[in-house]
């Protein structure tokens, strides 16, 4: 069901119709019965053979949250989060379907900090980390219930988990009446805004393919472009529109070929190729649908990166463009990075996180936001929450967040630094922040963090909560956890600015996660501060 979750098709009903050969079940087609009653009338069909409860393992879109559902899914596209969840446990109940609901033999946990008629469901399967999924369930009259927050999946502990936290109980899920939903227009034919970041005074943009329908506008403060395409239907399978040519301080030039590729989902419909002047454009499958690219310039013997971004607007795209010089302390790794780019091959070591930072003085700096970057994928919500997927080495599980804090005196840089630290089989997250004195690339930050670094120790601490002070009594604090409901990220991070107050002349301190308090008014003379200074 997760593989088939970002499929389009031409007529609604067909998005179930197509999986019926995958399922191997049969049923007649109704065109016209809309995509719900369709997907369910097949979802009642597999489990006319199947007791797997996975099948129950989805998770609505974040607009349905206050809404009751039954324990069918409307549409694949709710199965999008469900690709970790595992098939269910040999002893798993048998259920069946009839016109009262779903009649099933579940788990219940009670919730009172939430309702004394709220429950969660205990289903027999788990996801990636070996944690129960679970349900929320709102009970109704006597044996009938109903999904509650169905845009939220907990994750059970097997370990906390008790015979007497829950009781079986044969239960009737009722389903919700499924209606038709207007199809939302293609965003193709629509305006389509695509904001082009040159992320390095490195390099400049030196000519733009001009094509009907394309708007260009630069914005200096920010050295950035907006290109907007007018209304505009593709109708093509792969077509390149526009080539935006590039130049680099030493003069070596290079192109980046924008393209619509009605048959991929990568970027909503957009994809980047970064070529040299003199190379052809391809057209063919392969580095064209990618969304990440890298491109060496033997003449100044330096790298250069495209990131496409998608954003919360399906309209809006963002194409990021950097420099990274070779002559640095982290060109192998830069190289290593290409290298598995090129081969197409997974990384085991890959730090999956959702990052929660609310507050609006805090903001990203373009493409060097994330260290490593060049393989990361970056799915951005609304409400500043964003999914990020970083590659790491085996040996050096750590990345680097960047960030700039913005008041009304100066701006200050932030690194939050975070990965994973092995410890008596067990993986154990960490957090760290600086605020240096001086200036510091991402990576010089990344680079102390190394088995080899001055901050390799800091890894080892396995602190939870980090902060660094800002100015007067504001603070910048990280904190990393575990999951604990299904998500994209395995941990959440969440980083916010929080004001300290005064108590008897002296500022108030925090802490750092591992006991110790740290106050820059209790220091002692010719202490030294808590945050980066001399490196």
């Amino acid at each position: 069901m997760s593989w088939a979750s970002s499929r389009k098709t031409t007529r609604p009903e067909d998005m179930a119709y197509c999986l019926m050969g995958i399922f191997g079940v049969n049923m007649p087609p109704i065109y016209g019965e809309g995509e719900a009653k369709a997907f369910m009338r097949l979802q009642q069909e597999i489990i006319k053979w199947s007791d797997d409860h996975s099948i129950f393992a989805w998770v609505a879109p974040s607009e349905d949250h206050k809404e009751t559902r039954g324990l069918f899914a409307r549409s694949p596209s709710e199965f999008r989060l469900s690709g970790e969840v595992g098939i269910s446990e040999s002893n798993a109940t048998s259920f069946s379907f009839d016109n009262n609901g779903l009649r099933i033999h579940l788990p219940l946990i009670p919730q009172p900090h939430l309702g004394e008629d709220l429950f969660v469901a205990r289903l027999s399967c788990c996801a990636r980390d070996d944690r129960y999924i679970g349900l929320y369930l709102r009970k109704k009259l006597g044996q009938q219930y109903v999904r509650h927050r169905p845009d939220d999946i907990p994750l059970i502990d097997k370990v906390s988990l008790t015979s007497s936290l829950e009781t079986v109980q044969e239960i009737v899920v009722k389903e919700s009446s499924t209606h038709q939903h207007r199809r939302m227009r293609s965003f193709y034919s629509e305006d389509i805004t695509i904001h082009l970041k040159l992320c390095s005074p490195e390099i400049t943009v030196v000519q733009f393919d001009q094509c009907d329908n394309f708007e260009f506008q630069f914005d200096a403060n920010r050295n950035s472009w907006t290109i907007r395409v007018h209304g505009w239907v593709f109708r093509w399978y792969s077509k390149v529109l526009t080539k935006i040519r590039c130049k680099t301080r030493t003069g070596e030039e290079f192109e980046i070929s924008l393209q619509a590729d009605h048959d991929t989902i990568i970027s909503e419909g957009w994809a980047v190729q970064l070529r040299h002047i003199a190379d052809e454009v391809s057209l063919s499958t392969g580095s064209i649908t990618q969304d990440r690219h890298i491109l060496h310039l033997e003449h100044c013997d330096a790298l250069v990166s495209s990131a496409l971004h998608r954003t919360g607007d399906a309209h809006k795209s963002i194409l990021e463009v950097d420099y990274l010089p070779s002559q640095n302390s982290i060109s192998d790794f830069l190289h290593h990075i290409e290298r598995i780019a090129e081969l197409q091959c997974a990384n085991s070591d890959t730090l999956n996180l959702m990052i929660d930072c609310p507050n609006k003085r805090l903001r990203q700096i373009g493409s060097q936001e994330v260290f490593p970057s060049l393989l990361s994928k970056k799915y951005f919500h609304m409400y500043g929450v964003c999914y990020i997927s970083v590659p790491t080495l085996a040996n050096e599980k750590h990345c680097v967040l960047a960030y700039n804090y913005y008041s009304w005196r100066n701006s200050l840089p932030i690194f939050v630094v975070l990965g994973l630290h092995d410890e008596d089989q067990h993986t154990i997250p960490w957090i760290d922040v600086i605020v240096p004195s001086s200036t510091l690339r991402i990576a010089d930050i990344w680079e102390l963090y190394r088995n080899s670094g001055q901050r390799f120790e800091r890894r080892r601490d396995g602190k939870t909560v980090a902060s660094a002070a800002l100015e007067d009594g504001l603070f910048v604090i990280a904190t990393i956890e575990n999951r604990t409901h299904l998500q994209r990220g395995e941990f959440n991070i969440k980083i916010n600015i929080e004001e300290v107050g005064f108590r008897g002349g002296s500022r108030r301190s925090i802490s750092e996660g591992n006991g110790e308090r740290i106050s820059r008014n209790d220091r002692e003379p010719g202490q030294r501060e808590p945050e980066l200074k001399e490196e």
